[in-house]
């Protein structure tokens, strides 16, 4: 989900989590986030570094950026894990001259403070003496990626693809499966 918008549609949910940073997520304001939950499972991966890849608004100050990850176990009650200040403009070399204009783009790495195994993640971007106009400020979120030990985390996406499939939601859908022999069965399971 998304500040400004709430939970995603369901196409755009995994935007900034598919490696590909021109499938990026809208945000606006002086202080937007997305926030990534963890459902399913017994179990969480443990994080100890978040890196983002953002558009900030045109005519910013690198050193009036800051970009916090925020982690609770509820997504009610949050408590900040890492923050970073100030950084630098990225190089836009190897990126779609359109992604990374008007804005400047910006790659933070954010250790945490502590490695965290929380259900829910929070990227909050924020501009400190941000304009009157605050609101209107537009950024881009290209990619959040998530790290254990310099080891890439992957929360969504096909990266450990096990034959699932998601709906889009656009009312009556069928799913087909090929086993690639002749098979006869005598009941099926479906898992939501």
């Amino acid at each position: 989900s998304v500040s400004f918008r709430g939970p995603l549609a369901k196409n755009e949910r995994e935007f900034f989590l598919d490696h590909n940073p021109t499938s990026a997520v809208e945000l606006r304001g002086p202080r937007p986030w997305v926030q990534v939950e963890l459902g399913g499972g017994e179990s969480v991966p443990e994080i100890d570094r978040v890196d983002l890849l953002v558009v900030a608004p045109p005519r910013v100050k690198p050193e009036d950026l800051s970009f916090t990850v925020m982690v609770s176990d509820d997504g009610r009650e949050w408590r900040s894990a890492g923050t970073v200040t100030g950084p630098q403009p990225a190089a836009i070399e190897g990126y779609p001259m359109g992604f990374a204009r008007p804005g400047q783009l910006f790659t933070p790495s954010i250790p945490l403070s502590a490695p965290s195994e929380s259900r829910f993640y929070r990227v909050e971007c924020a501009m400190a003496n941000a304009p009157a106009f605050a609101f209107g400020l537009a950024w881009q979120m290209g990619e959040v990626a998530f790290f254990n030990q310099n080891q890439r985390v992957e929360i969504g996406g096909p990266y450990d693809f096990t034959s699932a499939w998601m709906s889009a939601g656009l009312g009556e859908e069928w799913v087909y499966v090929d086993l690639g022999a002749r098979s006869e069965f005598d009941r099926v399971k479906l898992y939501w």
